[in-house]
């Protein structure tokens, strides 16, 4: 939301390529999941299910892609779990990493869900992505049945941790493509959730990537931090020390079935630094959970966000990492 109250104005965030005048990204609601074992069958089986399962109850979704394709097909038949569950049958865990995606016929999709399962050569606390979309408008529409949906596919999924609210999203796999286009938006809206490096410079680390309007913690993550109700009590403290008592600013805890949901107000906020700021529920979240955020990304181009040439790559990851804290 706006300072005033206003939706915002989705269609003027957007990153324009600096030749082509095209636009390569745009706001949208996506919630980002990492999980454990992502060679393990069953688990995959479990993603392709969820992912099925969205696609079925989004049906401008009619495209997938096939296994080491750089192509989308069309769903066959428009079924799509058959399609996936072959496709995860077909590549072997040991050795293969398995991306399944499904997607929307616009190149900048509105509706997307997409994983990247790690194969079994991997460290065991290596982390596996599941990242589901959805256009950005609707949490303001409808923002209980968007945490809903978040909820419900944490339930589907058991991640291990991950986050949702707004972010940039481009084409499949180019989120480091343009960096000289992204950067400025994402260095003044403070709200924009984006991928960066963190599964490759958090490899063998039970830390969490950051926060956002939705931040999900599971189970061993919940264990790691003392249990539910000592998260509660540090999510009190740190709403106390920002003087926080309003619903749109103060956290809610919603426990599922394998972890907790914490809710940083009413909507989510794009938190832009020329108008309405950094977000104080945000900031609240954050302080709550400072101790189990990743911050130690080593100077090292893969270990880093991807910035124009003329930024310090470490400076401005270390910055955006730690946006909210105060």
């Amino acid at each position: 939301m706006t300072a005033d109250g206003d939706p915002p104005a989705f269609d003027e965030v957007v990153a324009v390529h600096r030749h082509s005048a095209t636009t390569v990204a745009r706001v949208q609601f996506q919630a980002q999941l990492f999980l454990l074992h992502g060679d393990d069958p069953a688990i995959r089986h479990r993603v392709v299910d969820l992912l099925a399962g969205y696609a079925d109850a989004n049906p401008e979704i009619t495209r997938f892609q096939r296994h080491m394709s750089n192509r989308l097909s069309p769903i066959p038949g428009k079924d799509v779990a058959t399609a996936l569950h072959a496709e995860a049958d077909r590549v072997d865990p040991t050795i293969d990493l398995y991306g399944p995606h499904v997607t929307d016929e616009e190149k900048l999709p509105r509706w997307h869900g997409a994983a990247l399962m790690n194969a079994g050569n991997a460290r065991d606390m290596d982390l596996s992505l599941l990242h589901l979309g959805m256009p950005a408008e609707l949490p303001a529409l409808n923002p209980d049945d968007v945490v809903d949906r978040v909820i419900d596919w944490c339930r589907q999924a058991e991640p291990l941790h991950g986050m949702a609210g707004y972010a940039l999203v481009g084409e499949l796999g180019m989120h480091r493509s343009y960096a000289a286009e992204i950067w400025p938006l994402l260095s003044r809206f403070s709200g924009l959730d984006h991928l960066g490096s963190y599964t490759m410079a958090a490899r063998g680390v039970k830390k969490i990537q950051g926060v956002n309007w939705l931040t999900v913690l599971g189970a061993p993550m919940v264990d790691e931090i003392g249990g539910t109700e000592r998260l509660r009590g540090l999510l009190d403290d740190a709403a106390e020390a920002f003087g926080v008592t309003g619903q749109n600013e103060r956290p809610s805890l919603l426990p599922y079935d394998g972890g907790v949901v914490i809710r940083a107000g009413r909507l989510p906020q794009l938190g832009d630094r020329e108008s309405d700021g950094v977000p104080v529920a945000y900031r609240v979240v954050y302080r709550a959970l400072r101790p189990w955020v990743f911050v130690d990304y080593l100077n090292k181009p893969t270990r880093l966000l991807k910035v124009p040439a003329d930024v310090d790559a470490f400076g401005a990851t270390l910055s955006w990492v730690t946006r909210f804290d105060a």
